[in-house]
């Protein structure tokens, strides 16, 4: 089986953090792919947001690495930039190819040659594509990992596709270095149908099956599972309905903002947490997100939030920007 190198580098975004590259296959398919550093979080995922904040951090404390798991992406997420656009699944080869090309590339750049040497290793299936629908390969890619670098945390994040999240149950060995993550985006099926773009009652996990896979998976694994809300003004949250199915020493709340892409732009979608937010930490721009903050701490859950920070801001380094600006560029 080929393995991939990656060596076709499209676009090279620098940050003080580290770097995002847009890369080519062979096949001149386009992937991006992210490599930064960062400082340590709380047990909820909660950082500084500005570089500046940062300290004394470089790769000896903590490498984060984002890949893509397919080409495009067979869903239709309504602000996504990637949404229906799927052209392939990526094969094991070149999940690790995007993994061992950051690693190489970041040597150019007096990053760590070695991740072992980082406190914290992660690496994030969390670019472009829905990893679950191509779970065969993201779990044989997960095993190579694992075995090469002990200390790896693997973040998924996921819609929910209920056939491939089940499938990580049947693998304890590598569940216990997995962050999960599902977008859950409403706190009632309508709006995540709405925002998801099908029926998150025929075609995906519902909010009930979520919760009792994650009663199942924290036997496995003892960190909190994520439940992500990219939160938009045109619609409402009332966090208080999710303890109907889950409990609050399973899941905690990643309220995210909103990566403006073309897709969002024509739904015509605004964020609610804006850079104002993410830069100040003080998520009170709107009366509404005051309201929303406050739903949220009345729910008993605990709570994160979860921007990017602002070096990606700044350079539209953030999942699907990068590759979007791109094609933007060349098609002008």
């Amino acid at each position: 089986m080929k393995n991939f190198s990656f060596n076709n580098v499209e676009k090279l975004i620098r940050m003080k953090c580290g770097q995002a590259y847009v890369i080519s296959n062979d096949d001149g398919e386009l992937l991006e792919v992210g490599d930064v550093f960062l400082p340590n979080e709380n047990e909820y995922g909660t950082r500084p947001y500005r570089y500046q904040d940062f300290g004394d951090v470089s790769d000896s404390n903590k490498r984060v690495i984002t890949i893509c798991t397919m080409v495009g992406c067979c869903y239709g997420c309504k602000f996504c930039s990637s949404r229906k656009t799927f052209k392939r699944f990526l094969t094991k080869e070149e999940l690790l190819g995007q993994v061992d090309f950051c690693i190489r590339k970041g040597t150019e750049h007096d990053r760590l040659s070695d991740p072992m040497k980082s406190k914290e290793f992660h690496v994030l299936y969390t670019r472009m594509g829905e990893p679950f629908l191509n779970i065969d390969n993201v779990i044989d890619s997960i095993y190579e990992l694992v075995n090469k670098y002990p200390h790896i945390k693997i973040g998924l994040s996921t819609c929910g596709v209920r056939d491939g999240v089940e499938k990580l149950l049947n693998h304890p060995k590598i569940a216990t270095h997995i962050m999960m993550q599902f977008s859950a985006h409403g706190t009632d099926e309508e709006t995540r149908s709405e925002l998801l773009g099908m029926s998150t009652e025929s075609q995906l996990m519902s909010l009930k099956n979520i919760a009792d896979f994650t009663k199942k998976f924290r036997k496995l694994n003892k960190r909190k599972v994520s439940l992500n809300f990219v939160l938009l003004d045109k619609f409402d949250y009332d966090f208080k309905k999710l303890k109907k199915y889950f409990d609050t020493d399973d899941v905690y709340l990643r309220l995210s903002p909103l990566n403006v892409t073309k897709n969002s732009s024509a739904q015509s979608f605004e964020g609610l947490l804006q850079e104002y937010d993410v830069l100040h930490k003080a998520p009170f721009t709107s009366e509404k997100l005051k309201q929303i903050i406050k739903n949220a701490k009345e729910s008993g859950f605990a709570y994160a939030y979860a921007p990017a920070i602002d070096e990606e801001i700044k350079y539209n380094a953030a999942c699907g920007q990068a590759l979007e600006a791109l094609s933007l560029t060349a098609s002008s």
